[in-house]
């Protein structure tokens, strides 16, 4: 599972178009955390790209509201209190604080895009 990281990341690499490249980045460095225990490459801080710390929250997002074989999904509320409350596996100290603190502002639009979109 976690190879898939590497794997996008290798699909996309070496395109001169900035999107694709930015999708290179983002594939490799979504799973990263912010105290450097994520992966593939256990970046911390501010060496993990801006892109992979926005998308890392956003995939979180995604996941806890989204139904899965081995899971409910989790209502917008608490989605919300896991990302920054914690609950054994996902912890607020794996985001970016910036980032972190711009998606709890915007959080109401982010469940406004998964009701409008929830495919």
């Amino acid at each position: 599972m976690k190879a898939h990281t590497t794997m996008g990341h290798n699909i996309l690499n070496g395109s001169s178009h900035h999107v694709i490249q930015m999708g290179a980045s983002i594939a490799l460095n979504h799973h990263e955390r912010w105290g450097g225990t994520g992966y593939p490459r256990k970046l911390k801080g501010e060496k993990i790209p801006i892109e992979g710390r926005i998308v890392m929250i956003c995939d979180q997002y995604d996941a806890l509201m989204s139904l899965r074989p081995y899971k409910s999904p989790f209502s917008h509320e608490e989605t919300m209190e896991i990302i920054f409350r914690g609950d054994g596996r996902t912890k607020p100290e794996h985001f970016d604080p910036d980032v972190l603190n711009a998606f709890k502002e915007l959080s109401p639009v982010f469940k406004e895009i998964f009701e409008t979109h929830p495919d």
